[in-house]
């Protein structure tokens, strides 16, 4: 990005500026947050692996939960459910109400896809106490607040939920000018774009929907790859990607410049 951003031609009157957001890795996204309502820019590119010839129009939304079952202490061989029973009781039945939504959806991207993160249990002779860390990504139709107070009132006594992370799902389209300056730009270079949807969040799902401006992800990679051991950038890849960007930052200004200037005249 920083390459491309210096080596672009850029015509009068236009501004570029290129954000290392810290944080895009955690659920608070903290670079992204800190400069959302701080600017107001007339077209975002984003970077995330996309490959050299993709371009992102999406990502789905996500939603944090961590459910803690707290009961007293039982035996085993006793009729009384444990803290741990309780807790997968009531991941049974969100896993049914997730069945349920994607029986129609046709697509991953249009889907609930719901995972277990983490688990632990503990007890100190009085109480047994048991935690489920849980991860959401959610499609278009289903949006955080949504869903929590579902699964919230799936919830038995004793269970209590926080909720955390809560992003919405967010996509462009193929005719958004950054999606065409982007696909145009593979083209010229001798390939075969290819628009994707994401199933993982991104800053985009932050600044997209304040900011709504053209915008879409792009940069080297393989996505599939990400948080991996076997994560690993080709440098003809990068290279080539390099040459994208700085084609589309140049075709996307003057397009933009061009689509203001028009604006301001039909309104005088």
């Amino acid at each position: 990005m920083l390459i491309a951003a210096s080596r672009a031609e850029l015509p009068a009157g236009v501004r570029l500026s290129v954000v290392g957001a810290v944080g895009e890795e955690a659920a608070g996204s903290v670079g992204a947050r800190h400069i959302v309502d701080q600017w107001r820019p007339d077209a975002c590119i984003i970077g995330e692996p996309s490959g050299w010839d993709g371009v992102t129009l999406g990502y789905k939304g996500r939603l944090l939960a961590t459910a803690t079952a707290v009961v007293p202490n039982a035996h085993s061989a006793g009729k009384d459910p444990s803290a741990s029973d309780v807790l997968f009781a009531w991941w049974a039945s969100v896993l049914e109400l997730v069945e349920r939504f994607n029986v129609e959806p046709v697509r991953v991207f249009d889907q609930i896809q719901a995972t277990i993160g983490g688990m632990s249990s503990s007890g100190d002779g009085f109480d047994q106490c048991a935690r489920l860390k849980a991860g959401f990504r959610l499609p278009p139709a289903m949006g955080p607040q949504e869903l929590s107070g579902l699964i919230a009132s799936l919830a038995s006594d004793g269970i209590s939920i926080e909720f955390d992370g809560a992003e919405r799902a967010h996509a462009t389209g193929r005719n958004d000018p950054v999606v065409r300056a982007i696909t145009s730009a593979i083209r010229v270079c001798g390939g075969r774009p290819h628009p994707k949807l994401k199933t993982g969040t991104a800053d985009l799902n932050v600044v997209a929907p304040i900011w709504r401006c053209p915008i879409a992800a792009y940069g080297p990679g393989d996505s599939s790859l990400d948080h991996t051991p076997n994560e690993h950038l080709h440098i003809d890849e990068f290279n080539r990607s390099v040459h994208v960007l700085k084609m589309a930052i140049g075709s996307l200004a003057e397009e933009l410049l061009n689509a203001k200037f028009q604006s301001v005249v039909s309104i005088s």
